[in-house]
């Protein structure tokens, strides 16, 4: 960490629209006290919401922790920043402020990380994506083992194929993000016991099949899902 932003603390819970339906939050430093940087530069020129802001945006899931996907990352040089001071400002951007990003001097330094990669229920694989959905309308990644999980099962439990998926499905999905489905344990046909995940709209449906093992755990239950 340089001198120049050592011992800064990072209090701001800021987000920024990865998409139309979702927002990645993380814990930031007060950008604006950054030379030649104000709050209307972060906010109209790179999207930068804060926790209260993004709460009251309407149809705006919001998420922590995601591995993906993620939004871009901008960074500029702050040439009249002071010798003691930060030299360059890296951080992230709304996908839809990358042009006025840029026309603050901001270049794209990492590239905006796609969705989690989904893999198809196929006949031998070892590992296919399922998708579960949670109480505020996040949809999450998780990985399933197709050779012992029934499709009558996987409906029971509302784990969605990948190949299922619409563009608003896609929209709204995580893997890795700190909200998490809940999971059930199930002795499977096979005499395996396997901890699953499944839809919060189907708890009930898993409590009938086995042991309630966890709830989901939604961040931010009170954003409004589309």
């Amino acid at each position: 960490m340089p001198a120049s932003t050592r011992g800064q603390r990072r209090d701001q819970r800021t987000f920024v629209k990865i998409n139309a339906l979702l927002a990645l939050g993380w814990a930031a430093a007060d950008l604006s006290q950054a030379a030649g940087i104000s709050n209307a530069d972060l906010k109209n020129g790179l999207g930068h919401l804060s926790e209260a802001e993004a709460m009251a945006t309407p149809s705006l899931i919001l998420v922590t922790g995601a591995n993906a996907p993620k939004p871009v990352r901008v960074i500029k040089r702050l040439r009249s920043a002071p010798i003691n001071s930060r030299g360059t400002l890296s951080t992230y951007c709304g996908f839809d402020k990358l042009a006025a990003a840029a026309a603050l001097g901001f270049r794209i330094s990492i590239p905006a990380r796609p969705g989690p990669p989904l893999r198809p229920f196929s006949p031998g694989a070892r590992t296919a994506t399922g998708v579960v959905t949670l109480s505020n309308s996040l949809n999450c990644a998780v990985a399933i083992d197709p050779l012992t999980i029934s499709d009558s099962l996987l409906t029971q439990l509302g784990i969605a194929k990948s190949s299922a998926l619409s563009e608003l499905d896609r929209g709204r999905l995580v893997r890795g993000a700190r909200s998490k489905p809940g999971r059930v344990q199930i002795a499977l046909e096979n005499g395996v016991i396997a901890q699953l995940p499944f839809s919060t709209a189907k708890e009930a449906d898993a409590a009938e099949l086995g042991k309630i093992v966890s709830r989901e755990r939604v961040e931010y239950p009170n954003a409004m899902p589309l």
